[in-house]
C-alpha cells in the first residue's frame, strides 16, 4: 500500500519507502492540543503545558512554546527534507514536555525523519519506543509497526522482521492495502533468509489474495503486488546462481540442465511482474534477467580449460569456446533485454536506479562481444569470469562460491 495518510491538511511525500503517514496529532483519543468532559453544568479544559524560555542578560527575549508548537514546527522541517532540524523539535518536545500526548507522534515521526537520513538503526528505535506509548491494536501502533518491519529489513535483520509482519498479519481487520503490503514484505523477508518454501506460500498468497479482490475493493497501486510477483522470480534465480557448471562432461550437462530448469522459470516469473505495471519492479524484473544471460555466460567460462589439453589443443579451446554461437546468444539477449529495460524506462518517464544498471550492464556486455570479434579472447577459468555480484542494485549477495567448484557427481 502507498502508505500516504494525510492528517489537518498535512502529507509526506517523502522518504525511502513507499510514503510514511505523518503524525500531527497524538494517538491517543484525547484531542492533541485541548479537550473539554461535561462535569455537570460545567467542563473542564485540559490544555497542553506552556513552556517560556528568556535568553540571558539585560533585555533579553522570552519566547512562549508548547508541544503542540514543537511538533508542528518539527513536521514543516520533515516535509521540507530539514531531518536534523526536525530530530532537534521532536526531541526538544519529549525532553521538555515528558507528560504530553504528542510524544508518541512525535517519535513516530522522528522514526521518519530517522528514515529520511538512511539512519535506520535510530529509526527502528524510534519506532519501537512510539510503539511503547501507543494504545495495542490501535491504527496508528499498526502504521508504527509497518514501519519497524521495513526499517528492520533495511537493516537485513530479516527474522524480526519477518515476525513483526507475521504479527501483523494476525489483525482481523486489516485493509486491504494493510494486507497487501504485510504479504509482500513478509515473502521478502523469508526469501532474505533462505527459507524459500515459506516465502513461495507467502508470496503465492499474495498474489491469489489480489485477484480475488472484489471490484471496490481495489488496490491503490500495484506496488506491492509486483513485490510479491518479482520475488517469487527471485527464489529460481538466487537457486539458479547458487548452481556452478562443473566438469566433467556428465557434471557439466546435469548442471546445465539444472541451471536451465531454473533460468526459464526465474525468467517467466520476472515478466509477470512486467504486467502489473509497477515501473520500479518492472524495470527491476527485466534488468535482472538480463543480468541472468550475461551471468549464464559467466558460469559457461568460469569452467577451466580442461586439464588434459595440452599446447595448440589450449589455444583451440580457448577460440572455440568464444566463438562459440551458444555463448554468444546468451550475451547478445543480455543486451536485448537491458536495451528493453532503459526503452520501458523512458516510455513510462520515470527515472529507475534499475534503469541505471541497465545502461552500466549494456556497455560491459557490449565490451566483451567487441573484444571477442576483434580475437581478443578470454581465457575459461580466469579470476575476471568469476561470478559478479548485482552491486548497489539491492538483490542481496550472490549465493555462488567465489572459485570453480570441482565435479562431484553425487551432488
Amino acid at each position: 500500500m502507498k502508505r500516504l495518510l494525510a492528517i489537518s491538511g498535512v502529507v509526506l511525500a517523502c522518504g525511502p519507502k513507499q510514503g510514511s503517514p505523518l503524525r500531527t496529532h497524538p494517538p491517543v483519543e484525547a484531542s492533541a492540543q485541548a479537550s473539554s468532559e461535561s462535569e455537570g453544568a460545567g467542563s473542564v479544559i485540559h490544555l497542553e503545558p506552556l513552556r517560556i524560555d528568556v535568553s540571558p542578560g539585560p533585555g533579553g527575549e522570552a519566547r512562549v512554546y508548547d508541544a503542540r508548537t514543537l511538533l508542528e514546527e518539527g513536521n514543516e522541517s520533515l516535509v521540507q527534507g530539514q531531518y536534523d532540524v526536525a530530530l532537534q523539535q521532536y526531541d526538544r518536545l519529549v525532553r521538555d514536555f515528558p507528560g504530553s500526548s504528542l510524544i508518541p507522534a512525535a517519535l513516530y515521526n522522528a522514526g521518519l525523519a530517522s528514515e529520511g537520513k538512511g539512519d535506520f538503526t535510530t529509526a527502528a528505535e524510534r519506532y519501537r519506543n512510539a510503539i511503547e506509548r501507543i494504545p495495542p491494536g490501535s491504527r496508528d501502533s499498526l502504521d508504527a509497526h509497518y514501519r519497524l518491519g521495513a526499517v528492520l529489513a533495511e537493516l537485513r535483520q530479516f527474522a524480526d522482521s519477518s515476525r513483526i509482519f507475521e504479527s501483523v498479519l494476525d489483525h482481523e481487520n486489516l485493509s486491504v492495502q494493510d494486507r497487501m503490503e504485510a504479504l509482500a514484505r513478509l515473502g521478502y523477508a523469508l526469501v532474505e533468509l533462505g527459507d524459500f518454501s515459506g516465502a513461495e506460500e507467502v508470496l503465492r498468497g499474495g498474489i491469489k489474495f489480489r485477484r480475488d479482490l472484489r471490484p471496490d475493493e481495489a488496490l491503490d497501486s500495484p506496488y506491492f503486488v509486483a513485490m510479491c510477483q518479482y520475488y517469487l522470480g527471485d527464489i529460481p534465480r538466487r537457486q539458479f546462481e547458487a548452481i556452478p557448471l562443473r566438469l566433467p562432461a556428465q557434471q557439466l550437462d546435469l548442471d546445465i540442465e539444472q541451471k536451465s530448469e531454473l533460468f526459464l522459470l526465474a525468467r517467466d516469473r520476472y515478466m509477470k511482474t512486467v504486467e502489473y505495471g509497477d515501473p520500479n519492479w518492472g524495470t527491476a524484473a527485466v534488468f535482472q534477467i538480463g543480468t541472468m544471460y550475461r551471468e549464464f555466460w559467466n558460469d559457461f567460462m568460469a569452467v577451466p580449460v580442461p586439464p588434459d589439453l595440452t599446447g595448440q589443443e589450449v589455444d583451440a579451446y580457448v577460440k572455440l569456446v568464444n566463438e562459440n554461437q551458444e555463448l554468444r546468444r546468451l550475451l547478445e539477449k543480455s543486451i536485448l533485454y537491458h536495451e528493453r529495460n532503459i526503452a520501458m524506462s523512458k516510455r513510462a518517464r520515470v527515472d529507475s536506479p534499475w534503469t541505471e544498471a541497465s545502461l552500466v550492464a549494456v556497455e560491459e556486455v557490449l565490451r566483451i562481444v567487441a573484444g571477442q570479434q576483434k580475437g581478443e579472447y578470454i581465457r575459461p577459468g580466469t579470476p575476471t569470469q568469476r561470478r559478479e555480484t548485482n552491486a548497489g542494485a539491492g538483490t542481496g549477495p550472490a549465493t555462488r562460491p567465489d572459485d570453480y567448484i570441482p565435479a562431484r557427481l553425487n551432488l
